[in-house]
């Protein structure tokens, strides 16, 4: 029944999955199986062994490749940061200037990193068909239940994000939508550049 199926897409490193996946088991999944949905559950990382950011206050931190696992994903994909890093020219973004100029490119190449890791998942699935789909980050701790009422009754043309992090915009961490929707939010690395130069 596709009423009751789900499509999970994790995206982004899962750097910190031993302390916040019990939340998103409690949170997230639970909350949709004790409620009669199937859970299909796509991920996309990278194979990245050491990760530092200024930012984050992260300085060689050791990332353990197989915790992805703690999430048992039905399917996975694992691809090489370098090589994304590799195909883009991070200069082609700042013709406007850098939006984090405290830590200049590294959060702006986070960014598509993490938009590049977006489009990935979301090509995972898009040739299948589910109710909802649901993105979430693999590295966030979850405090709150699922609102399950949001998804017994999803509007097919409208993106459900939550009302924190917005910092001036829309909290791009975790977002809920039908196809139609969770595929433009998918794919927004494709308008990167285009939005780059004009805003």
């Amino acid at each position: 029944n596709i009423k009751k199926k789900i499509c999970i897409c994790f995206y982004g490193l899962t750097r910190s999955l031993k302390y916040t996946h019990s939340s998103i088991k409690n949170c997230i999944l639970k909350i949709l199986i004790l409620n009669n949905y199937y859970v299909d559950i796509y991920l996309h990382t990278y194979d990245l062994n050491i990760i530092n950011n200024k930012r984050s206050g992260e300085l060689n931190v050791k990332l353990n490749l197989d915790e992805y696992k703690l999430l048992n994903p039905d399917y996975v994909s694992i691809t090489s940061q370098s090589d994304f890093d590799n195909s883009i020219n991070i200069n082609n973004f700042l013709s406007k200037g850098d939006p984090w100029p405290d830590n200049p490119n590294v959060s702006l190449l986070n960014l598509l990193r993490q938009l590049n890791s977006l489009k990935i998942v979301t090509k995972m699935h898009e040739e299948k068909d589910y109710n909802c789909y649901i993105y979430l980050r693999p590295d966030l701790k979850y405090l709150n239940n699922l609102n399950i009422k949001l998804i017994d009754n999803l509007k097919t043309d409208t993106f459900y994000t939550p009302n924190w992090g917005k910092f001036g915009g829309l909290n791009d961490r975790f977002g809920i939508g039908c196809k139609d929707v969770m595929i433009k939010f998918g794919y927004r690395i494709d308008k990167a550049l285009e939005y780059s130069k004009i805003n």
